[in-house]
């Protein structure tokens, strides 16, 4: 839940909690929002939330939760197994095998998103606020990260399908423990800027070998003919991440508030992350992709060769580039845009606040229920993958489009984000069960890095743009939304051309 996830900014979320830490000098608590992050200013002192407006989040929590639970039922129903005696034995153990196999690997997968999410709240106060860094320097260290993603993409999964998926696994947990040491620990420009360039090049592992080795294990296995879709697979994790996201932010919260430092978090996921080492080590057998003899570039320029003679790969790869972004500007700015809302109806200063903890939980509990509705699509075979991800891109254009008109309706944007966290939820199962099927295995790691490359561009570029335009208002992010809004039909455009 991208995931919304990188370490900078987390699927979805470097921002969207309420961050309150003692401050010792002071003696006073301060929140942070997505655009007080941007600042170089600190935020002003928390005020208490409205009961009114912190039920009203609270009774959209509870209606998620429950379709979430409803929905939640029905798929344990659909799955549920045949009676014994009317399975055919060599079918129930393929199945307890891939049963078998989707624990283990959720295991390993719930331990390094789980050390993800840890950070994400927390790691523009810790520049900023703990290590005092003013906000220019903070950006430098944000681009830094982007940046070494973006240029490692370019050899990460070249790397780890000649090398080997699970060895870049590993890699992966200790170039990450490194990065996450380096930023609670290291107090100089320098060793941080280190650790952000360490924490760019892990999340281009992250985002491709994981994924590569799963998906070619699944099918060197033959779980396809277990009873078990690979589509089912992608929606099982894309709800897992999505309770990994709200179990680690409370965690993190719960640390912060007993050693009274934002490192803590940081050095938790650096229990996390050795730990997820071990067991691939122990457990995960080796998949290689086909490398071309003593030539990686040959691997590399056959990768991007098949990126633009196939058209599903390129349609894919700018769907996600464009899915990602806006999902980045989201980030950035579902915020400020509530904030507006509620300021346009408030008549006090307390009813101005908003509960950000509470809004996390309807966004992360949205995501869960779009991944939930994936499943339901795809076990009732009403449509298909491609089919289900066109959708999900129009609903996301109007959820944008929306909070370009309603820009004083508080309930209309706050619904709509639910209803763009929901499609994050659907995309999320549905691209990867794509990409598993359309990507060959051969140049599956190089590929995944390859699409990854202009999300890190655009990323980089938004970077910028938001931070010269912090202060442009409701008049400026309608623009961006109406922006967005384009882009994502241009996306369900491609796909529903080209993906079938």
């Amino acid at each position: 839940m991208l995931s919304y996830s990188s370490p900078w900014i987390n699927h979805v979320y470097l921002a969207p909690a309420c961050m309150v830490r003692a401050d010792n000098t002071r003696g006073s608590e301060r929140c942070y929002s997505t655009e007080q992050h941007l600042s170089t200013t600190y935020a002003p002192e928390i005020l208490p939330h409205s009961p009114r407006v912190a039920m009203f989040y609270t009774y959209n929590l509870i209606v998620l939760v429950v379709c979430c639970a409803i929905l939640c039922f029905r798929q344990v129903q659909q799955q549920s197994d045949p009676p014994i005696s009317a399975v055919d034995p060599a079918d129930r153990t393929a199945r307890a095998a891939a049963s078998r196999f989707i624990k283990s690997y959720l295991v390993v997968f719930v331990l390094v998103w789980g050390a993800d999410w840890l950070q994400g709240p927390h790691i523009f106060a810790l520049y900023k606020d703990e290590k005092g860094f003013s906000g220019n320097m903070v950006a430098l260290f944000f681009v830094s990260g982007f940046i070494a993603a973006g240029v490692s993409a370019v050899g990460v999964g070249t790397l780890a399908d000649r090398l080997g998926r699970k060895h870049m696994c590993m890699l992966f947990c200790g170039t990450y423990t490194l990065s996450c040491l380096a930023t609670a620990l290291c107090g100089s420009p320098l060793y941080l800027l280190i650790g952000r360039v360490l924490g760019g090049f892990s999340t281009s592992i992250l985002y491709s070998a994981f994924e590569s080795w799963m998906v070619t294990e699944w099918a060197m296995r033959a779980y396809g003919g277990s009873g078990i879709s690979l589509s089912y697979l992608f929606g099982i994790l894309t709800q897992a991440n999505s309770v990994t996201a709200i179990v680690a932010g409370v965690v993190s919260e719960f640390l912060v508030g007993k050693t009274g430092t934002l490192k803590s978090p940081f050095l938790a996921a650096c229990i996390l992350l050795p730990l997820a080492a071990c067991i691939i080590g122990l457990s995960w057998a080796e998949n290689y992709g086909d490398a071309s003899e003593n030539n990686p570039w040959a691997d590399m320029w056959s990768a991007i060769t098949g990126l633009r003679k196939d058209r599903r790969v390129s349609s894919l790869a700018v769907a996600s580039c464009v899915f990602e972004g806006t999902m980045y500007l989201f980030v950035f700015f579902w915020t400020p845009s509530l904030q507006d809302a509620r300021a346009s109806v408030s008549s006090s200063s307390t009813e101005s606040v908003l509960p950000y903890g509470l809004i996390f939980s309807c966004f992360m509990a949205s995501m869960m229920l779009g991944s939930l509705i994936f499943n339901h699509t795809m076990n009732s075979g009403r449509l298909s993958q491609a089919q289900l991800l066109v959708y999900a891109f129009i609903m996301s254009a109007l959820s944008f489009l929306t909070n370009v008109y309603f820009v004083n309706h508080e309930w209309v944007v706050f619904w709509m984000w639910c209803v763009f966290e929901a499609c994050v939820g659907i995309y999320y199962p549905c691209m990867g069960s794509l990409k598993g099927t359309i990507v060959e295995d051969g140049k599956r790691a190089a590929t995944y890095a390859l699409m990854r490359l202009p999300l890190n561009v655009f990323v980089v570029g938004v970077l910028g743009l938001t931070g010269a335009s912090s202060d442009a208002g409701s008049g400026y992010r309608g623009n961006v939304f109406a922006v967005c809004a384009g882009l994502l039909a241009i996306g369900a455009l491609l796909i529903a051309r080209y993906i079938r």
